[in-house]
């Protein structure tokens, strides 16, 4: 028998009071378990509008079928005239467009399929382990030593199970927590995460940023002109009295990704979000997504996003804006900070997060595919908070190592003692993509003679 199977082994069959300690070491995951209540409704619910869009997809289908008759018709004709070229190249591009939806939303059906039922698995893992150990704690208090164990033997498996999926995780936080900001308040630490197991903004808190409690959803819902399910890359900030939160969500009307604003009282939210706008949207750049708040020495408050030009054949971008002090409202034009220039970026820039690394003013991003392990994080140095900005040569800080895959959306943040740190997110090592989680990791920031590292 393996060692690691030796130690299983003493554990199951050991003293009661090695049970008992069981029960208390994994509390905070039949509290995660619990947070997670709402998961399977939410994966129900993007199951729901994925069969939505599947309706539309056969409405499309059948418009192609029209088109399709169309081109064929002007092919066989020997002389078309100006009217009849002008349907055909029309017919052709809608022809084109339709078939464009029809793969994405059979691609986004497929995921939804996967997501859905990969979680509805590993939630019933854990709410069997959960239960079992509930079971033998309620025993336990009732002096039922002999039923508590029972239970304990019985969610073996189960709780064995839940324990290999967090097994050899690196991470600070096991599960699912993509671009992730961390806001220190009064000494305890709050992590904003996309949209996942804890909600639709999750929002976890910590007193050390080694232990965290899952808080549920930072968010209350989203405005009316914005598309539920599309929301991501969350970052909050206090403002006076108050506390904002800008986040990604998708405009109704244009179909394309803008930020918004939330606000609360309290630094876990409840967050609301009464806007009738985004607050920035790059119509002319195809959208605007990854809103980072920052502030300067004089305490002046400033936003940096990126653009999404390359997904309609332009370039991606990272820009900053002044804010007003509530942060509801740019107080001058949008500057322009950084362009892809770098083979590892790829097509693809994303993701900044503006701070002071000893003495310098520095800008982290993340370039390359989101999905993929060549996805890595950079940095540029800058003459000020509103730029200009300049890459250092070899400027890449974090990328695929033995550990993790893909350590992206990196965001400054400092302790409460001061030190700067950087929160971000990766999968791990050997398990890329949807349906498997990008996790929560901390690092700590430092500017060496050989410029910035990451550790």
């Amino acid at each position: 028998m393996s060692e690691r199977g030796a130690r299983r082994g003493r554990r199951v069959v050991g003293r009661l009071v090695v049970a008992v300690v069981v029960v208390a070491a994994l509390t905070v995951t039949v509290v995660a378990v619990q947070d997670q209540a709402e998961l399977r409704d939410r994966a129900h619910a993007s199951a729901h509008d994925a069969a939505e869009d599947l309706v539309a997809v056969r409405d499309g289908r059948s418009r192609i079928a029209d088109l399709e008759a169309l081109v064929r018709a002007a092919e066989v004709a020997q002389t078309v005239d100006d009217v009849a070229t002008v349907e055909i190249i029309t017919a052709l591009d809608s022809l084109s467009t339709l078939q464009d939806r029809i793969a994405l939303a059979q691609l986004e059906l497929d995921r939804v399929r996967t997501v859905s039922d990969e979680l509805v698995r590993q939630l019933r893992i854990l709410h069997a382990c959960a239960n079992a150990l509930e079971q033998a704690r309620v025993r336990l208090r009732d002096g039922n030593t002999s039923g508590a164990t029972a239970y304990l033997a019985a969610g073996e498996d189960s709780c064995t199970a839940a324990e290999a999926m967090a097994e050899g995780i690196a991470a600070a936080h096991p599960f699912d927590f993509a671009d992730p900001q961390v806001m220190q308040d009064g000494g305890t630490y709050y992590a904003f995460g996309t949209n996942g197991p804890a909600g639709t903004v999750q929002v976890i808190s910590s007193a050390d940023l080694t232990d965290w409690e899952v808080r549920g959803s930072a968010l209350t819902a989203v405005p009316g002109w914005a598309q539920i399910g599309f929301t991501w890359a969350p970052a909050a900030i206090k403002t006076g009295s108050t506390y904002t939160l800008f986040y990604t969500v998708r405009q109704k009307v244009s179909g394309k990704q803008c930020i918004s604003r939330a606000t609360a009282s309290a630094p876990a939210g409840p967050y609301l979000d009464t806007s009738t706008g985004p607050l920035v949207c790059q119509l002319s750049q195809a959208g605007s997504i990854d809103p980072s708040p920052y502030r300067d020495e004089a305490g002046n408050l400033y936003l940096t996003w990126k653009s999404e030009g390359e997904t309609t054949g332009g370039g991606a971008g990272i820009w900053m804006a002044p804010l007003a002090p509530d942060a509801s409202k740019m107080t001058w034009f949008a500057t322009h900070l950084l362009s892809v220039s770098e083979e590892w970026e790829g097509r693809t820039i994303e993701g900044p997060s503006m701070g002071r690394a000893g003495g310098q003013w520095v800008l982290l991003y993340s370039g390359n595919r989101w999905d993929s392990g060549a996805y890595s994080t950079g940095y540029a140095t800058c003459a000020g908070p509103s730029g200009p900005c300049t890459k250092p040569p070899d400027n890449r800080v974090l990328r695929s190592d033995d550990d993790r895959e893909g350590p992206g959306g990196a965001e400054f943040f400092r302790t409460a003692g001061g030190q700067l740190k950087v929160a971000y997110a990766a999968w791990d090592d050997g398990e890329v993509g949807i349906p498997n989680p990008r996790r929560l990791h901390l690092g700590t920031v430092s500017m060496t003679p050989l410029g910035l590292r990451i550790t």
